[in-house]
């Protein structure tokens, strides 16, 4: 009979080899990236970066801008997605007015009533131009994060936070 001796175990580095420590920083990267996104107070969060390119979209989509040949390329890749994003998301017109509630500075606050769920909702309604006017609109980011993120019963929760071109 031919019997063979086990082989020995070599004995394994505990380090892993450069390529795998590699790989490894970089899913560490990858993974503080997509925690980032996933994070609602983020200034990168999903909501945040998809905001981010709707109004880059809106903003350049101007003939004497679209003349820039970069711009163009931007707006042809991105623009039918966007129209199709701002489709789908909740819009003013998905809603009836029941009243008025308040006015200020920026705009004013409706109550109003989803059309399909007849949910009632304090919907308040700002005027871009005017914030852009009077250059004070930092203070509607922190108003939004406030209610956004506060855990207070004396607090209004905001559900859903859109910019719009108002009317007025």
């Amino acid at each position: 009979m031919n019997h063979q001796q086990p082989r020995q175990a070599t004995k394994m580095s505990t380090s892993p080899p450069a390529a795998v420590s590699g790989e490894g920083h970089l899913v560490s990267r990858q993974r503080k990236l997509e925690s980032m996104i996933r994070d609602p107070r983020s200034p990168v969060n999903v909501e945040s970066l998809l905001d981010g390119l709707k109004s880059l979209v809106l903003d350049l989509d101007y003939p004497a801008l679209r003349k820039n040949k970069n711009i163009d390329n931007f707006l042809n890749r991105y623009e039918k997605i966007v129209r199709k994003m701002r489709d789908l998301q909740m819009k003013v017109e998905d809603y009836d007015v029941v009243k008025v509630i308040g006015r200020g500075a920026f705009g004013v606050v409706q109550l109003v009533r989803h059309k399909i769920t007849q949910k009632a909702y304090a919907m308040k309604l700002l005027s871009k131009f005017e914030m852009l006017k009077r250059s004070d609109s930092a203070f509607f980011w922190e108003e939004r994060d406030i209610m956004a993120f506060a855990n207070s019963p004396w607090v209004v929760q905001v559900w859903i936070f859109l910019v719009y071109k108002v009317p007025w």
